[in-house]
């Protein structure tokens, strides 16, 4: 437990941060010095988790990969909640602790993440504008219908759609977890069903939304020093999804001989090349040179 003073040192510094909320972004800094320790976090977790002999708590236990995850279920996470909030409001809190911690923690934490993804939304909207990247999704349409197709979750329905499995299948086959996890990967499929310019639907994501999933993947995976430009993320996403349509695993599905999946350009396979070259050459041989990269760049090319 927690003496006095260390309560005390919690209450003044949850009230000094009171101060910052002003200051919305990630990390979010409710506090200026974290109340819990991780060791605490994680303690809270397996409580929360711990299955009983309800049904539904033995459930949240799964098996996956030869080993076990726990789940939480809405009845945990509430519980989880509560003892967080207990632990880190006052004593003098507990009787409303959850609704204060909620006030003051989650909204304003529900509030920046709404707003972040509003924006990575509309920064891709704006991205699926530029002329060289309307004409790149004009060009690979076709590959773009037998891509979504493959993965629609009923490919043959009048209307066929993805859900949150097809987005794991899919980047399972091209080799995506490695670099996001799937929380982001549904996070992106959230984003992009609730695009404005076609159907909107929690669950389902439709053709005509596709290509801003894939941007929005773009700029996560190809993001950083070696890609600074967003629409020169896109036909690097592009190439690294030929790479694996058309390896004798993949190629049938799509009806591919020899052909990409995604044609590109001799524009956009310029900027392929360059990338992978760029990212070869790595940060060690940057600082051999004594160049910046923007100066690498212009005398590699």
């Amino acid at each position: 437990g927690l003496d006095a003073s260390q309560l005390e040192g919690r209450r003044a510094s949850f009230a000094i941060s009171n101060q910052a909320r002003n200051h919305c972004q990630l990390p979010l800094k409710v506090f200026p010095v974290p109340p819990m320790s991780q060791v605490e976090v994680d303690l809270i977790f397996v409580q929360a988790t711990r299955p009983e002999d309800s049904q539904e708590r033995r459930r949240s236990v799964v098996k996956a990969g030869g080993g076990s995850k726990r789940l939480m279920t809405v009845e945990s996470f509430t519980k989880a909640l509560m003892d967080v909030s207990m632990q880190v409001m006052g004593p003098e809190d507990v009787s409303n602790s959850l609704e204060d911690f909620c006030k003051r923690v989650l909204r304003p934490l529900n509030e920046v993440l709404l707003r972040s993804r509003s924006e990575d939304l509309l920064g891709v909207l704006k991205l699926q504008e530029k002329p060289e990247v309307r004409r790149l999704l004009e060009d690979c349409n076709a590959g773009l219908q037998k891509l979504f197709l493959c993965y629609a979750a009923e490919p043959t329905a009048r209307r066929s759609y993805w859900n949150s499995d097809s987005v794991t299948r899919f980047a399972v086959d091209f080799d995506f977890l490695g670099e996001v996890s799937n929380l982001p990967l549904q996070r992106m499929f959230q984003d992009a069903c609730q695009n404005p310019n076609s159907v909107r639907a929690d669950d389902k994501l439709f053709v005509e939304a596709f290509p801003l999933f894939l941007l929005m993947l773009a700029n996560k995976t190809h993001a950083g020093q070696a890609c600074p430009v967003e629409q020169d993320r896109v036909p690097l996403l592009f190439q690294r999804i030929n790479a694996i349509a058309c390896t004798s695993t993949q190629a049938p599905r799509f009806g591919l001989a020899k052909e990409p999946l995604l044609p590109l350009s001799k524009d956009a396979s310029h900027v392929t090349r360059r990338s992978s070259l760029v990212s070869s050459m790595g940060e060690e041989s940057r600082r051999e040179t004594g160049l910046s990269w923007d100066e690498l760049l212009n005398s590699t090319f």
